[in-house]
């Protein structure tokens, strides 16, 4: 399940406090979920209005990993831009490629938790207004 931040001045405090704690809290970025990790229906219920959410299709998760997946590596941004990024920090899991972290994802897998922790949220294009 991923989730989008639409917006971020009007947050009442409890809905700023969730939606930090999720990584989403700029405006245009989206994380990813997983419903085990926390009662998702209550959270849902308070961020309801401001975040869009849902489940995936392997094709976007795998869009969104090879195009603006990023890293965090002490604390800083790094492209995805090579295995063996992937391998000196998710190696101990088992978890080797890119293909390894697109599947993690999508199945949430055991080592879901690592893989979520270790990407940076995405940062997506602002959606076009309407006319």
């Amino acid at each position: 399940e991923f989730r989008e931040s639409r917006y971020q001045r009007c947050f009442p405090p409890q809905t700023k406090k969730l939606s930090s704690s999720s990584s989403a809290s700029a405006r245009s970025t989206t994380v990813f979920s997983s419903a085990s990790t926390r009662p998702p229906s209550e959270m849902l219920r308070l961020v309801t209005p401001y975040i869009a959410w849902g489940y995936p299709s392997l094709k976007t998760v795998r869009e969104l990993v090879y195009k603006r997946g990023h890293g965090k590596i002490n604390g800083q941004r790094v492209p995805l831009i090579d295995n063996s990024i992937i391998e000196r920090e998710l190696g101990k899991f088992g978890i080797i490629c890119m293909e390894d972290l697109i599947h993690e994802i999508y199945t949430c897998g055991p080592h879901f938790r690592e893989v979520n922790r270790f990407f940076w949220p995405f940062k997506l294009s602002s959606p076009p207004r309407a006319a």
